[in-house]
């Protein structure tokens, strides 16, 4: 019985031996299972490709420089598949396109998937890059000399400003001798608000010594720089008559003025027979563009200048007659009526008064022209 015993034991403890073998087997044969599991992952990894590649450029510009470097930088999916054996791609030999130099800072990541590109001559380029078969976006820039084009165009606008120069009359040294067209005003600066120095008579001339930019001319009065619209003055050489058609009535007050100095039995009265000199018609088109004074200033502007010359006879200085206060009822020449301040009313008949024939010229005006021709000088 002890013998049997002593055998069942040992049969026991032999048992749980081997079973305790086996479990050892198994787990070691799990964990190997694992790591092998875990390397073909790894190289799996290693060796996935990208979907797709994306390049973009670091900066803005489409016209690139020569002799410079530009930055892009190189994207795939998906975002965790790493970028190697890139190709980089480029149409042409005017500039070159590869790997930016990560050997400065191995460290950064990011670098590994930037790309470098280096312009040597003007010209287009189209670039790219591709893993295997997956190839990414194409960009097309074209490559320009920004120096040397810079250099152009000021050696351009310089030849043009020569070529100005010497197709303008050289007056500015040498001086040109000119006369005026009408009654003007001289003035202290080029411009309707500089000082009057004189206002000058027909015919008195004048040593010019060039133009500004807005129409006035550089005279010389007194020993002193003075300024004159050039739209009245002429060559000194130039006879009265052609001085006479130069200068448009719809322009100068100073018309006015001289008119003054005509006999009123010369013009013809508006009951026999239509007057032949041009009337200053204004234009609504053109309204805004009318000058405040030519330079002679409207009598609403310059009372004195609605005056007759100190030479003038008493009755040509003699005004229509103004309107009392009140409004004025208006139908003009198209039918279309309308109401005109007192003020309104004086300032046209005060207009063409030197005419002798003040209400006629206001009636040969439509509605929209007065009114044009008043905010245009108020």
């Amino acid at each position: 019985m002890t013998q049997m015993k002593k055998k069942k034991r040992r049969k026991r403890r032999m048992s749980k031996r081997r079973q305790a073998k086996l479990m050892i087997l198994a787990g070691m044969a799990l964990i190997l299972l694992l790591i092998i599991i875990g390397i073909f992952s790894l190289i799996a990894k290693l060796f996935k490709k990208p979907d797709s590649l994306t390049l973009s450029p670091n900066f803005t510009e489409q016209e690139l420089d020569i002799n410079s470097d530009y930055t892009f930088s190189i994207t795939g999916k998906p975002e965790k598949v790493k970028l190697k054996k890139i190709k980089y791609e480029i149409d042409s030999d005017i500039a070159t396109f590869k790997a930016a130099d990560t050997d400065k800072d191995k460290k950064d990541k990011d670098a590994k998937q930037q790309a470098i590109l280096h312009t040597n001559a003007e010209g287009t380029i189209t670039i790219s890059v591709k893993i295997s078969k997956v190839v990414s976006n194409t960009l097309t820039f074209t490559i320009v000399d920004k120096a040397a084009r810079e250099a152009e165009a000021a050696q351009a606008a310089l030849d043009a400003q020569m070529q100005q120069q010497q197709t303008q009359p050289q007056t500015e040294s040498t001086g040109e001798l000119v006369k005026t067209t009408t009654r003007v005003r001289i003035r202290s600066t080029p411009s309707t608000e500089g000082e009057i120095l004189k206002t000058c008579d027909t015919n008195e001339t004048f040593t010019k010594y060039g133009e500004t930019d807005n129409g006035w001319s550089k005279i010389d009065y007194n020993g002193q720089e003075a300024y004159i619209k050039s739209d009245y003055l002429v060559p000194a050489s130039e006879n009265n008559d052609t001085a006479a058609n130069n200068t448009s009535p719809t322009e100068t007050a100073g018309n006015r003025a001289t008119a003054k100095n005509t006999p009123k039995s010369t013009e013809p009265s508006p009951s026999t027979s239509q007057p032949s000199a041009p009337t200053p018609v204004i234009p609504v088109s053109t309204a805004s563009n009318i000058p405040a004074q030519p330079d002679i200033q409207t009598a609403a502007q310059d009372p004195g200048l609605g005056q007759a010359p100190e030479d003038a006879s008493p009755v040509e200085a003699t005004a229509p007659p103004a309107v009392a206060a009140g409004s004025v009822p208006y139908t003009d020449k198209n039918g279309v009526s309308t109401t005109f301040t007192t003020e309104e009313w004086n300032y046209f008949l005060s207009y063409w008064d030197y005419t002798g024939q003040a209400e006629y010229f206001v009636h040969k005006h439509t509605c929209a022209e007065l009114r044009a021709m008043y905010d245009a000088t108020h």
